[in-house]
């Protein structure tokens, strides 16, 4: 057995906590292996997310429009109510095109503004 290293940037794990703690529902969809959910399920931070997608599980890999889809109708919610965040714009292009709210994941501090975007639009104030 291999090791597994998961990472993120200090402040992006700051977000992810901070969404957490105020009731923000989160999960994980990853263009992964099967190698790579038990380790990631596992970890400490998998406790901030209520499902982790794996691509090989779901026989699917994104930017297909229907894992997106089929994300959605796991979680519960209709796609226009779900936030996309990922590292590569054909991902969120992909997602947007189905009316997900999307973001282009570029650093922390984008993926920050981006949020209390959101906070503004729903009209709460943001933390």
């Amino acid at each position: 057995m291999g090791l597994t290293i998961v990472w993120a940037e200090p402040r992006t794990l700051d977000l992810i906590e901070e969404l957490y703690d105020g009731g923000t529902r989160l999960a994980i969809l990853s263009n992964a292996g099967f190698d790579f959910s038990s380790p990631f399920r596992r970890s400490p931070m998998a406790s901030f997310f209520e499902r982790i997608f794996v691509s090989a599980e779901l026989d699917a890999l994104k930017p297909d429009p229907t894992i997106y889809s089929e994300v959605a109708a796991e979680l519960g919610i209709p796609l226009d109510a779900m936030v996309f965040v990922d590292n590569k714009a054909e991902n969120t292009d992909a997602a947007a095109a189905l009316g997900v709210t999307t973001h282009h994941f570029t650093g922390a501090e984008g993926l920050a503004a981006f949020l209390r975007s959101l906070d503004e639009q729903s009209g709460r104030s943001a933390n």
